[in-house]
């Protein structure tokens, strides 16, 4: 029997506190050029034409959500929790609605504004046909060295090492199966793929642009406002 076209939704873990931007309110929520990051970032994911829903985790206590005024009918929020397993767990959960077991879920952090749709195009295009589910990444290009107390212990071959990126993108039924068992286990997870792999299972990686930054600390923040001027998709809306 020929399998039925899946669906695409997104899910936007956004329930982070951002400790180490130092800064008085949550990083997802630092104005660049009269927007905040998590704007930004939901601008490219709600007018991306395949994706059914967008789900935005946030804190239970968040208080800046209601400043965004996105309304928006693929949007969907719900409460995150304390670990980004059981955010993301609890994106999943706000989806079994709209969802079959064989959909397409994509995570994306909430704090890479710079995603262009062109990086959602081509994993969709080379996972798309993936019984599991892969991730962006990308490439290290710099000499990566293992140290202990400031001390170089040795230099680790880079050609083996990627840096994992978002969108990660998995079928439903796998992405739930691998948080569920991390969160009843409490295992720490770093990202999506990384639940999928405590299951056994290798997901495939697929070369991103670089250029899609995580937002960490005010250095991030203070390149993402200088390049922001490469990108007048997210300056016109």
């Amino acid at each position: 029997m020929k399998q039925s076209p899946s669906n695409y939704f997104v899910i936007v873990p956004a329930a982070g506190v951002g400790t180490r931007m130092k800064s008085d309110i949550p990083k997802q929520y630092l104005s660049v050029k009269g927007k905040c990051i998590l704007e930004y970032t939901l601008n490219t994911l709600l007018n991306y034409s395949a994706f059914e829903k967008c789900v935005v985790v946030i804190n239970a206590r968040d208080k800046n959500w209601p400043s965004i005024k996105l309304n928006h009918p693929k949007l969907i929020t719900t409460t995150g929790g304390n670990e980004r397993a059981n955010s993301v767990f609890n994106g999943l959960v706000a989806l079994k609605p709209f969802i079959k077991e064989n959909d397409w879920v994509l995570v994306h952090d909430a704090v890479r504004p710079f995603l262009h749709s062109s990086d959602i195009d081509k994993l969709i295009s080379e996972i798309g046909d993936d019984p599991l589910g892969g991730l962006l990444g990308s490439p290290l290009k710099n000499t990566i060295k293992r140290i202990e107390d400031k001390h170089c212990l040795e230099t680790l071959d880079r050609q083996k090492l990627w840096q994992a990126l978002t969108p990660q993108m998995f079928r439903y039924h796998w992405l739930f199966k691998a948080l569920n068992s991390a969160v009843e286990k409490q295992q720490t997870i770093t990202d999506e793929s990384n639940a999928i792999e405590l299951l056994g299972k290798h997901p495939k990686i697929i070369e991103g642009r670089s250029d899609n930054i995580k937002i960490t600390d005010s250095y991030d923040l203070a390149f993402f406002d200088y390049c922001l001027h490469t990108r007048q998709d997210l300056l016109s809306f």
